[in-house]
């Protein structure tokens, strides 16, 4: 995939029409192409910060400190963005916000927030199942407490179905 990428940005950058590319531009050809590995390294490095961010996070919700807990998620979701668009821990931290925003009283945030969860999960690449049914049935269960019952429904279907026969969810905001 490297000679590919290299080859290819080397007759880019030839301007001598099929002739031998300069040593030069080979060079710079073979740096650029090291480029996507470096950002692929980065991930894991991301990704471990982030899980210790919201670990930290549930630690706070646990003990009450909602304050805390929202500053700790903002800070794991900005972690959470660098991991990139198919990483599903975006969608992750954005359901733990909110849970902090529903034990806030903050129903119109939890909803951008849970409804944004949702999004984010039906795009990430290899979502965890459980997490994504629980995102579903926290939305649903916040549209229920403000009486939309059909939407609600929508949500809780599509939750059962990816629990499937699996009863356990992730964590859900019944735990704050």
């Amino acid at each position: 995939m490297k000679k590919f990428a290299a080859l290819l940005l080397t007759l880019a950058l030839c301007h001598c029409g099929g002739a031998q590319a300069s040593e030069d531009s080979i060079t710079r050809a073979q740096q650029f192409s090291g480029a996507a590995d470096e950002y692929q390294a980065d991930i894991p490095m991301h990704r471990a910060s982030w899980k210790t961010l919201m670990d930290k996070t549930v630690d706070y919700v646990k003990n009450g400190d909602f304050i805390a807990a929202q500053k700790t998620v903002d800070v794991a979701r900005k972690e959470a963005n660098a991991a990139g668009a198919g990483d599903p821990s975006l969608a992750e931290t954005e359901k733990m916000a909110g849970d902090i925003f529903v034990a806030q009283k903050n129903v119109t945030a939890a909803e951008r927030s849970y409804r944004r969860s949702v999004y984010l999960f039906e795009r990430a690449k290899s979502p965890d199942r459980s997490e994504f049914s629980a995102a579903l049935s926290s939305y649903a269960s916040l549209l229920k407490s403000e009486n939309r019952i059909r939407e609600a429904s929508r949500f809780e279907t599509r939750a059962n179905l990816l629990r499937g026969n699996d009863n356990s969810t992730a964590e859900s905001n019944s735990s704050l």
